[in-house]
Parts: C-alpha cells; structure tokens; sequence
C-alpha cells in the first residue's frame, strides 16, 4: 500500500486507544502542576524549580533616595527527569497474514483489533507507572489527618474529613483555588454509599452531577478526584520516646529514648505526634536509635512543629494508612517529555505524538519497519517531586 511506511494507517488506533485509556482511575495526573522546562533535560538531569519564602515588611521611612534593599534568597526544589520508558508492539509478516486471513469478513477486524488492544494495554501501562510515581510521593506532605486504618466519609453527612485536610491547608497559607483531594476506592465507595445526604442531593449540592453520574465535582473548594493507585504505608514504630525542648516551627525535633527499653524505628512517611499537640507530623526520612540516648533528632516535613514541644513530652507513632492525599495544584510537579533522540533521529519510519485531552500525557509513537516484521514503540519521559511540601496533606484511611 502506498502509505504501508508512515502511521497513517495506525492513527484511528491510537486514538481509538486514547479515548479508553483517558478514563482509566488517574486522579493525581490532571490534578498536579505541569513543568515544560523538562524539554531540555536529559534522563537523569535535573529541572530545578523556583520556590519563593515568606517576605517581611518594615516601617516606611521617607528619603530624597529609595532605599536599597529587598533582596531575598530564591530556593530551588529539584525534578529529575528519572524515567524514559516504552512499550513495544511487534507483528512480524506471518502473523499480519495469519490474523488477516481468519477475518471471513475480509475485512482485517482481527487484526485491527489486536493491534488496537495492545496499543491499549501499552498507554494504560505508562499512565499507570506515572500516576502511580504521582501517588509514591505521599510521604512529602507536611501534616495528616484521620485515623489510620478508618476510611474516610463514613459517617453520613459528617464533613470532618474534609474540614480536617481544609483546616491544615488554611494554616498552612495554600491558596484557596485549584486545591484537590485525591482518594481511593474505598473512600470513594463511602462518598458514593455513605455520603447520599447534602453531597447527592441535587437542590443542596446546586448540581445533580453526583447523583446521575457519581461525581462531585469540588467540596469545600476541593476538587475531588479517584485513583486507583493511592498507595498503601506500612508504618515503623516508636517505644518510650520522649520530646526534648523544641520550639515552634523545629523540623529537626530534638528527643530521647528510655534507658531499656527506648527504640526509634521509623520510615519516611510516617506519622507521630507529641502530647499537648493536636497535630499529626510526616516523618521526613528512615529514623533508627537504640535505648538511652540523650539527644537524637527526628525529622519531620516543613514547615515543622506548630506547638513547642517541652522536656518529657510523650512522642507516639500511628499505624499502617492508606495515603489519600489533600494539596494545591502547586505542590506537586509532573515533568514530561518525548523520549530523546540522537541528532538526526534514529531508524525509526515514521513518528507521531499523541496527547490525551484528560490527563495532558502526550505519548511518542514511533514505528520500526524491519526484516519480515513490524515494530511500533509507544514511549515517555518523566520526572516528578513534592516542591512545596506545606501545601500537603494526607487524609489517613
């Protein structure tokens, strides 16, 4: 066929295969900040992102000059574009010709619908290892709220749960606009099967959005989204621990561990808290002391503790959770890009980019025409990071 060397033939499959994948349980995607910058940076660069702090005000002083000052120290938070990965579809002549031949239609059906299938599978497999390097990144947030092992939204009508991830990010300074709320199955089933109060109720909610399709759209100035990939934590643990004196905003929290019996064993992610503070901190990093030491840190997420703590406070660690996540849009950066290739490209036929509309993911298909067969390659680059760490929160189920 004349055009048997490009993808002409391949592109109604490609987005035959969109169209499906789009819908796939991927809430964190759409739901995180976008970085083109990555479009320079080669696999293991780093894309560095701006992070601006706090400024201070001062008393006016009239002068015959303005003054000379205002400077500050930008911070940097840092992506690296960790992955370039692909997913391969290869028929060779004999199996085109075999598949072609059992259609008593004569119509390739057979054929066009493996090859359609299996674009399917390929998109579905990125999207899933990104979304769920997207959801690996719970243990960045500042703070939490919940009871571990209880999954949210179950008492009908109670809002607690979205106040209580609310109440952090208020206090925390994120911005009340483009604030999600991504969750998993089981907190979904209770929004759904619990929550059929003022959520489903079409003259309370101003929209029947939840109940003829099962969405809810934004809550308490959230947007509320599904993953299937929100992660499950296996937490460390904590025997007679005691803070030290620790002021306000402290990220490295001073404590001690009792003569015999004192054990620090905590992962990155966890979450403890200090008697007299209502607050529930997220370990920064794997944790370990033995009995009776004096002084050893713990360190927990920015913007660090909201209460001092005093000699003798008791210190306790949660259990295991399922890490449902609460953020600003800007907390989280996603950087994608084309798999790269050497100057002059390479052997490939024929490529084309693809860019599904719902999660912005746009897929590189390139296509291989070797001896006897033919190859296809559906590939993407990308990196991502928590670089604002106080504009999350995790919802513990």
């Amino acid at each position: 066929m004349a055009d048997q060397n490009t993808l002409n033939n391949l592109i109604p499959d490609l987005y035959a295969a969109i169209d499906r994948v789009r819908r796939e349980l991927t809430g964190f995607i759409p739901a995180v900040s976008r970085d083109s910058r990555a479009e320079r940076a080669g696999k293991g660069d780093t894309v560095s992102v701006p992070v601006t702090t706090g400024e201070t005000a001062k008393d006016i002083t009239p002068s015959n000059v303005p003054p000379d000052s205002g400077g500050t120290a930008v911070n940097t938070r840092k992506i690296t574009i960790s992955k370039s990965r692909a997913v391969e579809i290869q028929f060779t002549g004999e199996e085109i010709r075999s598949l072609q031949n059992s259609d008593t239609t004569g119509a390739d059906n057979n054929y066009v619908e493996i090859r359609q299938n299996r674009i399917v599978q390929a998109m579905r497999t990125l999207v899933n290892e990104v979304e769920t390097d997207l959801a690996g990144l719970y243990t960045g947030a500042a703070q939490a709220y919940g009871a571990p092992g209880t999954t949210p939204f179950g008492t009908k009508d109670d809002f607690s749960d979205f106040a209580g991830v609310e109440e952090i990010l208020d206090d925390l300074g994120a911005p009340s606009i483009d604030r999600q709320l991504v969750a998993g199955s089981a907190a979904w089933k209770n929004l759904r099967g619990v929550q059929t109060g003022i959520l489903q109720r079409a003259n309370e909610a101003g929209t029947d959005e939840a109940l003829r399709s099962g969405e809810f759209g934004e809550v308490h100035d959230m947007t509320l989204r599904n993953s299937a990939q929100v992660q499950s934590h296996s937490h460390g643990s904590l025997t007679d621990v005691t803070a030290n004196a620790n002021g306000a905003g402290t990220t490295q929290v001073d404590v001690e561990t009792a003569g015999s019996t004192g054990d620090i064993s905590l992962n990155e992610g966890d979450v403890i808290s200090f008697a007299g503070d209502d607050n529930l901190y997220v370990v920064a990093a794997d944790t370990s002391a033995g009995a009776g030491v004096a002084s050893t840190t713990i360190p927990i997420r920015e913007p660090g503790l909201r209460v001092a703590t005093t000699d003798g406070d008791s210190v306790s660690a949660e259990s295991n959770y399922t890490a449902n996540a609460a953020f600003h849009q800007s907390a989280i950066q996603l950087a994608t890009r084309a798999p790269a290739l050497p100057d002059g490209g390479d052997m490939a036929t024929d490529r084309t980019q693809v860019t599904d509309p719902q999660t912005g993911l746009t897929f590189d298909v390139a296509q291989y025409d070797g001896y006897h067969q033919r190859h296809w390659e559906i590939g993407l680059a990308w990196g991502q990071a928590v670089t604002k760490e106080e504009f999350m929160a995790l919802l513990l189920g």
